[in-house]
């Protein structure tokens, strides 16, 4: 590097480049022999929202999580943590994931082909009950003034959902040519007692989940699901892909726990750390599912449904190594928590996927 150094110091100092000049060519020596400066990694850093209250009965409440107050700072992903009754009473079973998604103003979410959010939203709805316990805190994935990413598109995908109880329709949202897919979110609407966002995840254009150690999924997908009782016409679900205008690289994570398995329980799952898939690599966003599938993804297969009516998320977050949320520079793992409801659960699994920036 110090050679290096030395010798743009020469073609730049008026009095000697002429003669360094002459040098160059008598000698052969070429730029394109010198050692290739290697570019440093992604920069991206975690931020925590607000922490909320629980949400009404067959309501939701949002969370807003901000990058700084620089305006040119960018969202890769986010996430959200939902705390529920410790009691373990029917009414902490009422909370679960409703949405996390990318937002211009901290109110809003981003529209199709829009530009730039600085803001990541998580959503904690609610069923038919109130936890008087219950909260929620959203985090975002951000990339200071845009270096590593050079700037994001956002698209959207919008479908009704089923109106058939215990069915799945994945929505998915693709990245336009030129861009590369960095993260994503969903959200169902409206919040009732059976409807819920139950998987929000990488992908390809299929709606199929991206496989562990993959790179550069082509989209983003979520799925809204209805559990024991029939949804209708009105129900509707949203995916966000977030894209990179910078020809960047991801590797996605990918882990799998078995569970929820009990009435009113909590599964957490982790994957990472991203330095494992990649040198010097750090959290840009993840995503996760609650499924009937044993096993991880392997990339060509479909989202299998859960068996269990009250099944549905209670977070979806960067965290550390013990799945506590983690904030700041060089985050490594993320952490998905399924739970069961009140109904007795078996033969359910948990997914969790990170994106990896490198």
């Amino acid at each position: 590097m110090k050679r290096v150094v030395e010798l743009w110091r020469l073609l730049f100092d008026g009095k000697r480049s002429r003669r360094f000049l002459v040098v160059l060519g008598a000698t052969g020596l070429m730029f394109g022999a010198l050692p290739q400066l290697a570019w440093a990694g992604p920069t991206l850093t975690v931020f925590a929202g607000n922490t909320t209250g629980a949400p009404a009965a067959n309501g939701d409440v949002t969370s807003s999580a901000h990058c700084s107050n620089t305006s040119t700072d960018v969202v890769t992903g986010g996430g959200i943590t939902i705390t529920t009754s410790p009691d373990g009473n029917l009414s902490g079973n009422s909370q679960r994931l409703e949405g996390t998604e990318p937002s211009p103003d901290g109110t809003n979410a981003s529209t199709n082909n829009t530009y730039n959010a600085p803001y990541w939203l998580g959503v904690d709805g609610a069923g038919g009950m109130m936890d008087p316990s219950g909260s929620a805190t959203a985090y975002a994935v951000c990339d200071a003034s845009a270096t590593w990413t050079g700037g994001t598109t956002i698209t959207t995908t919008i479908l009704q959902d089923p109106t058939t109880s215990m069915s799945a329709v994945p929505a998915t949202a693709t990245c336009p040519t030129g861009t590369k897919l960095v993260g994503g979110g969903g959200y169902v609407n409206p919040p009732n007692g059976a409807f819920k966002l139950i998987a929000s995840y990488p992908s390809n254009t299929s709606g199929q989940p991206a496989a562990d150690a993959s790179t550069n999924p082509a989209g983003w997908t979520a799925i809204g699901w209805v559990g024991g009782s029939g949804g209708n016409s009105s129900d509707w679900e949203e995916a966000w892909a977030v894209c990179a205008k910078n020809a960047v690289t991801v590797t996605v994570m990918q882990n799998v726990a078995s569970g929820p398995g009990a009435a009113s329980t909590t599964t957490p799952v982790t994957a990472g750390p991203c330095s494992a898939y990649v040198t010097g690599g750090t959290i840009a966003s993840g995503g996760y599912s609650v499924d009937h599938e044993a096993v991880k993804y392997n990339g060509t297969t479909n989202f299998i449904e859960s068996l269990n009516t009250g099944d549905h998320a209670v977070g979806s977050f960067p965290s550390d190594v013990n799945r506590n949320p983690a904030t700041g520079s060089g985050v490594q793992y993320w952490t998905a928590d399924g739970h069961s409801g009140g109904s007795t659960s078996g033969g359910s699994d948990t997914h969790v996927w990170g994106l990896c920036a490198s």
